[in-house]
């Protein structure tokens, strides 16, 4: 079911159901434009994004992701294209790990 067709079905059963005493009759348009609006997929994931959750993983589940990067990047198990797929951290960021551990392993052996 689409979201138009669950949201217009609720509606109607509201209607249907008296809910309210009519408010749904009488609020109908102004209803469905409440909710197209509150939700919109894109903003609730540019929100996600902002509130510290990336690629759908929350700050304590990131921490975590990019630890276990870190330990597959050292004993090199795998691809950085794999790890990424793996932990859930993008691309990006598993190269960047990746560059931050050579840098590392550097000033070390100096």
């Amino acid at each position: 079911m689409t979201f138009d067709s669950a949201v217009n079905e609720a509606v109607d059963f509201a209607i249907r159901g008296d809910f309210l005493e009519g408010f749904f009759r009488e609020k109908r348009m102004k209803i469905l434009d409440d909710i197209y609006t509150e939700f919109d997929q894109e903003s609730y994931d540019e929100t996600l994004r902002n509130d510290g959750r990336i690629e759908g993983i929350q700050i304590g589940a990131r921490e975590n992701a990019i630890a276990n990067a870190k330990n597959f990047l050292r004993m090199n198990l795998g691809s950085p294209e794999q790890i990424a797929q793996g932990t859930g951290l993008p691309l990006e960021q598993i190269l960047a790990l990746k560059e931050e551990l050579t840098r590392e392993a550097v000033a070390t052996t100096n």
